[in-house]
């Protein structure tokens, strides 16, 4: 089979892939890789799943195992997720624009988000949109329109409880050269406050939801026209009422410690014990380090940028044990920094009618069961837009986003003690600028091999006052992401 040269250049251009990094809760940012089972490892963060059989296929590299936060929505509000093509860098944009196909969002009830699996039965299909012929885009290419993101609402009529919600892009354009789908997935941990009594008529297996004989994993994104497509898996789904009057469940699982000055990523630091003198101060030094070396060896792919800041911390506590008095300064003060605001669109998939179970959808064991509804006589979507333009201009915000460059190590937050009266400050949020998009080719190459250059950790000595301290505390070696 022959194709065009700007075809394969397009093909060849799609090399930069994405992960999903970081969600939205009506538009406030959760933190970076807070309540998402990001992949541990930055090497191959950004890789897709392309083993259909593979338990990935249900949240991801290292989906199978819980993180410690789950993140509270209620009902009839919406969450976004961000696709990143560095995980923990959103200024270096989303996703190359030659990954075209289609966009789904899936949930799971589960009994506790936190340890579910995740893998296996329980998933149901929420939303779902192919190409849409009246902007001549597909869903991927819209989302990065959208500065990475695509936003759903959260039925009110769903019961209340864990969920694991679950956002896929499923890229074509290595289907026409290696026969090839790309599946980009993820999952939030959510805990969802609902006095609602509904939940799906029918539910899927992932992995088993889709295999490559389905057509929508062997289509070819390049053929002119475009011939019918189908999303791969089931229809969105419809909803069975259990008919009982349901009372707003309390989260249980997944909260933040109230006593949680700063997170990153899942972790918590706490502040370090109180001290009068130096010997004190020194057993507080030991344990600001303890929880830093926990903060980065906790940290995912999602980054340690706030691990940083407690290491200014740690730092600032030292210099207070050499030249004495009594601590820690800032006590009590959260130092988390201003939460991410971003716009959202006024309603995601709002129109859709979950209805009643007559009518719903098999399973996706075969396309022509489950999605006469996701296919036509050319390629549209089964629901509404995620997206409240289709000019990528109007995601931008009032801050410029820097352009893309190599990776560098981010800079530490400086860490200013307050005066002792100073009570803590409540977080605040900062809108969040969008991304600059430079469809760089190849961009996944230059990441892997930054971090084959270095060391994914290197070892750092912080050298502690040799002639003033105790002997057991002279040295404290902590880890740290080393992007240089």
């Amino acid at each position: 089979m022959k194709y065009a040269a700007a075809t394969l250049a397009l093909v060849a251009g799609a090399t930069a892939h994405t992960v999903m990094s970081e969600i939205y809760i009506d538009g406030e940012g959760m933190g970076s890789g807070t309540c998402v089972r990001a992949p541990k490892n930055p090497v191959g963060a950004v890789d897709p799943v392309i083993d259909l059989g593979s338990k990935d296929m249900a949240c991801g590299k290292d989906g199978t195992q819980g993180v410690a936060r789950t993140c509270p929505i209620t009902g009839g509000h919406q969450i976004s997720f961000e696709y990143r093509q560095w995980p923990e860098d959103y200024s270096r944009g989303p996703l190359d624009m030659g990954h075209m196909g289609p966009c789904s969002v899936y949930l799971k009830k589960v009994d506790d988000a936190t340890k579910d699996t995740a893998a296996g039965d329980g998933w149901f299909k929420l939303w779902d949109e192919g190409y849409d012929e009246s902007s001549g885009k597909w869903c991927t290419q819209k989302m990065i329109g959208n500065a990475g993101r695509i936003s759903v609402t959260i039925p009110d009529s769903l019961a209340g409880g864990d969920y694991l919600v679950r956002p896929e892009l499923l890229a074509l354009h290595n289907i026409a050269v290696k026969n090839q789908p790309e599946y980009y997935v993820g999952c939030a941990q959510v805990f969802l406050e609902s006095t609602g009594s509904s939940g799906p008529a029918e539910t899927v297996s992932i992995p088993g939801y889709t295999s490559m004989s389905d057509s929508g994993n062997q289509y070819n994104a390049f053929d002119k026209p475009l011939k019918p497509f189908t999303v791969p898996g089931p229809k969105v789904y419809k909803s069975v009422d259990s008919g009982a009057s349901m009372k707003s469940q309390k989260q249980v699982n997944g909260l933040a410690p109230a006593d949680c000055i700063l997170t990153n990523d899942n972790w918590c630091g706490k502040e370090i014990p109180d001290f009068s003198d130096e010997e004190g101060c020194w057993v507080a030094d030991k344990d600001c380090w303890a929880q830093l070396d926990e903060c980065y060896d906790d940290a995912s792919s999602a980054g340690s940028g706030n691990c940083k800041i407690w290491e200014q911390k740690c730092k600032s506590n030292q210099s207070q044990c050499k030249s004495g008095g009594s601590g820690p300064a800032n006590k009590g003060q959260s130092l988390q920094p201003k939460a991410d605001v971003i716009e959202t669109p006024a309603s995601s998939n709002g129109n859709i009618d979950y209805g009643s179970s007559s009518g719903s959808s098999s399973n996706s064991d075969s396309d022509s069961k489950n999605n006469e509804a996701s296919s036509s006589a050319a390629p549209t979507s089964t629901a509404a837009a995620s997206y409240s333009s289709s000019s990528p201009d109007s995601y931008k915000k009032k801050e410029k986003a820097p352009a893309y460059s190599a990776p560098q190590q981010t800079s530490a937050a400086e860490y200013k003690p307050a005066r002792s009266s100073q009570q803590a400050q409540p977080t605040t949020m900062v809108t969040k600028a969008a991304p600059q998009n430079d469809q760089q080719d190849n961009v996944d190459v230059v990441y892997q091999t930054v971090y084959e250059t270095v060391e994914a950790y290197t070892t750092v000595y912080d050298q502690v006052y040799e002639t003033a301290a105790p002997a057991h505390y002279r040295r404290h070696a902590h880890r740290r992401h080393a992007i240089n």
